[in-house]
Formats: C-alpha cells, sequence, structure tokens
C-alpha cells in the first residue's frame, strides 16, 4: 500500500505521465472511490468553503496574478488530504473544485 500512496499523489508534468496517472484511476476507480469517507468529503468541503469565501470577496481573475490555492493554503491542504485518504490529488482537487460555490461571484 505504501508503495502505491506514493506513485497516485503526485502531479504529473507531462503527457506521458498524465497517461499514467488516468490509466491508474481508470483501472482503480472503484477502490479509490471507497476510501472517500464522510470525513473525507467533510474535509474537501472545507478547502470549498475557504476558497468559496475568497471568491465571493475577490471574484476570479481571468489573469491569476496570485494563486488563491496557494494563498489560502488549499494547495497544502488538499496534499495532506489526498496522502490521508491515498486518493490522488487530481480526484481530491476535483472534489474541491466541485464543492467550490461560484454563485456571488461578478464576471
Amino acid at each position: 500500500m505504501q508503495a502505491t500512496q506514493q506513485t497516485v499523489n503526485y502531479v504529473p508534468t507531462s503527457q506521458k505521465e498524465w497517461r499514467v496517472l488516468l490509466k491508474y484511476i481508470g483501472a482503480n476507480r472503484a477502490a479509490i472511490e471507497l476510501r472517500k469517507t464522510a470525513e473525507y468529503f467533510a474535509e474537501t468541503r472545507a478547502c470549498a468553503v475557504i476558497l468559496s469565501n475568497h471568491f465571493e470577496i475577490n471574484p476570479p481573475q481571468r489573469i491569476v496574478r496570485v494563486c488563491p490555492w496557494e494563498t489560502l493554503g488549499v494547495a497544502a491542504a488538499v496534499e495532506v488530504i489526498a496522502n490521508k485518504y491515498s486518493v490522488p490529488r487530481y480526484m481530491t482537487t476535483q472534489d474541491v473544485h466541485g464543492a467550490v460555490s461560484f454563485t456571488n461571484c461578478r464576471e
């Protein structure tokens, strides 16, 4: 299990690495989804709330000057959550994105 955890929680830097990650996710999706517990979703929702509150005051930028994921600590939290539950960071990031509310944002 430890070897798997080390191999899935990285950020791909090339097309080849993306293909390998997506192939891994495709082959192991059922097992990964089982690791997404209520606690996992509570932690990802907490990250989404941080971002939602930020975007309510600071609408998303077309050209990103400062990454709120980094400045608010969400990127680090996503990495911790991904490692804790052995879910690829890519999927954890998707779960946070899916829970972010942009209802009060103006373009």
